[in-house]
């Protein structure tokens, strides 16, 4: 089982690690600062012996880099690098979408939560709705971003059992995801409505 690097720090840009398996252009290593795609957060892309990650994804259990141009080997020591600006772009952007979830329920109610994405571009958030809520965007971004500018501490944790936990002073989440350590690393956000059918209601989280 491939140890976890970005579970202990977040914020390790660089790391080296041994090849345990190679299948095409997939390849395992010992240890990883690679976040695979998951809980709607894309999967890193870097370097891994100075050959080209495109992604990090799950198979099964086990995470998995795929390369472009493999020219590694099994057993091979390999120094590996992520692509920190977009990296550090999707942590802040996972975090922002959290507190923007939790100024969207303040001022909604709970609503059916169905489909999320984290990407370097944008954050997106789904939700089963029949109402427009495009009027109350500027309310909330005004909200969310005030609470940004206020440095609130982000931390994550792991529960018993296995659950890790998002907290940001009052707001509380399971994830398992990257974040940054502060809102005030997040510097501040827009939201935009989209509307991607009957019934749904989409907000699409951009930063500043």
């Amino acid at each position: 089982m491939t140890e976890k690097l970005f579970r202990k720090d977040p914020y390790m840009k660089e790391f080296k690690a041994t090849v345990t398996g190679i299948n095409n252009d997939r390849v395992t290593l010992d240890r990883t600062a690679f976040f695979p795609f998951s809980g709607g957060q894309a999967g890193d892309t870097g370097e891994v012996g100075r050959c080209r990650v495109t992604n990090t994804v799950y198979e099964g259990d086990e995470i998995v880099h795929i390369l472009e141009n493999c020219l590694i080997n099994k057993m091979d020591k390999v120094h590996c690098e992520l692509d920190w600006e977009r990296r550090y772009t999707i942590m802040k952007l996972h975090s922002a979408a959290h507190i923007v979830y939790n100024f969207f329920v303040r001022k909604w109610g709970e609503q059916k939560l169905i489909g999320s994405n984290i990407s370097e571009s944008k954050a997106r958030l789904d939700f089963e709705m029949d109402r427009n809520i495009a009027d109350s965007l500027p309310e909330i971004e005004g909200d969310v971003n005030r609470f940004i500018a206020e440095g609130h501490v982000i931390t994550t944790r792991e529960e018993p059992g296995g659950l890790r936990l998002w907290e940001c002073e009052t707001i509380k989440m399971p994830c398992g995801g990257t974040h940054v350590k502060s809102t005030s690393e997040i510097n501040g956000i827009s939201l935009k409505r989209k509307n991607i059918g009957s019934g749904k209601e989409r907000i699409e989280v951009t930063l500043c």
